[in-house]
């Protein structure tokens, strides 16, 4: 009986792991202003994808993002940013985890970023990246990029 119940635990714990490995936890702008070394407003100049090994020793394809930045609301202004993100591109081989944004060239975005030993990360994963519409606007609520600003910098205070 006790091999049964635990053969049973055992087995829905490994049901169980994946779907719970997949939540994201839901971060407010606060959370994202919060958690971000810097918040800038820019442009995809370029991506460049490759092959790279994570810290756990995983083979994956990573993106290497060229951001213009044209203003920063947090942290220190600089002209271009590099964001690396897992997935991307290489030859006939793609990966797109669903805990990463994507990025495509001339897209404008408000982005929250993390500085870690790699460099500059996106902070809550596709959360961090707010679309600009070409009318000004976050595709996100339909706020003007103007009011959104003044959110961001207001949580800065």
């Amino acid at each position: 009986m006790v091999k049964k119940i635990l053969f049973s635990s055992l087995v829905f714990l490994m049901l169980v792991a994946p779907i719970t490995a997949a939540v994201m936890v839901r971060l407010s702008l606060s959370d994202l202003v919060e958690k971000s070394d810097l918040v800038i407003v820019g442009e995809v100049l370029e991506t460049q994808s490759y092959w790279g090994i994570n810290s756990w020793g995983d083979e994956l394809i990573y993106t290497d993002v060229t951001v213009v930045v044209t203003d920063a609301l947090k942290g220190a202004h600089q002209q271009e940013v590099v964001v690396t993100i897992e997935g991307g591109q290489v030859g006939d081989i793609g990966l797109e985890p669903t805990h990463m944004p994507t990025f495509a060239k001339g897209e404008k975005a408000v982005l929250f970023l993390q500085q870690r030993e790699a460099g500059l990360w996106v902070a809550g994963g596709p959360q961090g990246k707010w679309l600009i519409t070409n009318d000004g606007l976050m595709t996100r609520g339909k706020i003007a990029l103007v009011d959104f600003k003044a959110r961001i910098k207001n949580l800065l205070k």
